[in-house]
């Protein structure tokens, strides 16, 4: 999503820089925006990297402690399908709210860029409102999906851990 706000808003960021700024328009300035989006993914890998890297700092001494702390971090039905409900519904929520989303982006970051601007006409309430829910509505998905996947890792680890009991 970023890169396509970042790729939507580069010609508009050109247009109202090229007049004050000639010398950075359009080719430094659109080299940079693409640098910006390599370097805030190379920063996402790198944390994602770090976190995962990290030495697991959960030790057990007996079978029993392991057990006991696999299933109590396990999600429950009710939990599965509370998270389901939340991925679908938020991202069908920010899927309706995107083309209102991306016409206030596109209205408000002039003014964002120029000092002085007009307030943009597209700054309804109820555009405003639907905003705010497109933002909700990704929060709410990206919450839903998190904790499906990491339900389902805890889960399998469980399950995966609950043969070595056996042995």
């Amino acid at each position: 999503m970023f890169s396509l706000i970042v790729e939507w808003m580069t010609p508009t960021l050109v247009d109202t820089l090229a007049g004050p700024f000639p010398e950075l328009v359009p080719e430094p300035l659109t080299t940079a925006t693409a640098v910006l989006l390599w370097v805030v993914l190379g920063l996402t890998v790198l944390s994602i990297a770090l976190t995962v890297l990290t030495p697991n700092p959960r030790k057990f001494a007996e079978r029993s402690e392991r057990d006991a702390f696999l299933d109590a971090n396990r999600p429950s039905d009710r939990e599965y399908r509370f998270n389901l409900i939340l991925m679908v519904l938020g991202g069908a929520t920010a899927v309706l709210a995107w083309p209102t989303f991306i016409e206030v982006l596109r209205e408000t970051f002039p003014m964002v860029v120029e000092l002085g601007g007009a307030v943009p006409t597209v700054w309804t309430l109820g555009n405003v409102a639907i905003f705010v829910v497109f933002v909700l509505g990704v929060a709410a998905y990206t919450r839903g999906l998190d904790r499906l996947v990491i339900g389902g890792m805890r889960e399998f680890l469980y399950r995966y851990h609950a043969d070595d009991w056996d042995e």
